[in-house]
């Protein structure tokens, strides 16, 4: 019996436009200790106009206080362009010398809506729906940040069954094991590494990197990575080694001495 593609229905999700650098769906890690620079790359990801197409954003975690993530919220809210919140951010000095509080610059703005961008923040993460309660016309975007108190059935299911209804994912976590490994770990495509120890390292390389290079020749080229500051290795599942699997950032290639398995 002829085995005929007649027989499965494709899914009609409105099509996205991330940049190039990033998998058109994205199930995506980013780990790292306190303060290494996580938040940071996640608001740049956020607002560049360039990076991640969403017009629905969830965010779920217990730091949501946090001043990045809150003026993030306003402006979105208040309906200011992404540009125009990253400009915010870039302007921050010149908001300190007039002792001005963001917050209240935002409440202020009458423009017209630069943006038709949906924003659902939440400090709660058992709050988070299951993907099956998002539109699918929608390009909904999920951010889960350090969500360990919460259910992690809820955030799984994002990583087995999002794309189905059009959901880009990315976790933020300080420890790349205590995500659940048959499910977050071994179904993310996407993953960005801040300054591991040797043995969260060595693990990280079994699960993903044995046969592209030598567990030396990849700890080495992290090495080289985090010796600068805020530096991040990014490894690319979607991509081969000659196409991006292995970055410095985002956009910097990093093309391994290929091991001969056959030896």
């Amino acid at each position: 019996m002829n085995v005929s593609s007649a027989f499965s229905w494709k899914n009609r999700l409105t099509k996205r436009n991330n940049n190039p650098l990033l998998p058109s769906n994205i199930r995506g890690l980013i780990i790292g200790k306190s303060n290494c620079g996580k938040t940071t790359l996640l608001i740049n990801l956020l607002l560049q106009p360039s990076w991640l197409d969403y017009n629905h954003l969830y965010v779920f975690g217990n730091t949501l206080h946090q001043q990045e993530y809150q003026i993030m919220k306003r402006g979105l809210e208040m309906g200011l362009s992404k540009q125009q919140v990253a400009n915010i951010f870039k302007n921050q000095d010149q908001f300190d010398q007039i002792k001005a509080n963001p917050l209240e610059v935002i409440d202020q703005c009458n423009n017209d809506k630069k943006n038709d961008i949906k924003t659902d923040f939440f400090t709660d993460c058992i709050m988070i729906p299951d993907p099956k309660e998002l539109s699918i016309d929608e390009k909904n975007l999920l951010i889960l940040n350090d969500c360990f108190l919460g259910p992690q059935n809820k955030a799984e299911a994002y990583y087995t069954r999002g794309r189905q209804n059009n959901c880009d994912t990315f976790y933020i976590s300080q420890s790349y094991f205590r995500l659940p490994r048959h499910t977050i770990r071994e179904n993310m495509n996407f993953l960005i590494l801040f300054p591991q120890d040797v043995r969260n390292l060595t693990h990280i390389y079994a699960d993903h990197c044995d046969g592209d290079m030598s567990l030396k020749e990849f700890k080495s080229f992290c090495k080289q990575v985090w010796s600068n500051d805020h530096h991040f290795v990014t490894i690319d599942l979607t991509s081969d080694i000659m196409t991006g699997k292995y970055r410095q950032n985002l956009d910097t290639f990093y093309f391994p001495t290929v091991i001969n398995t056959s030896a």
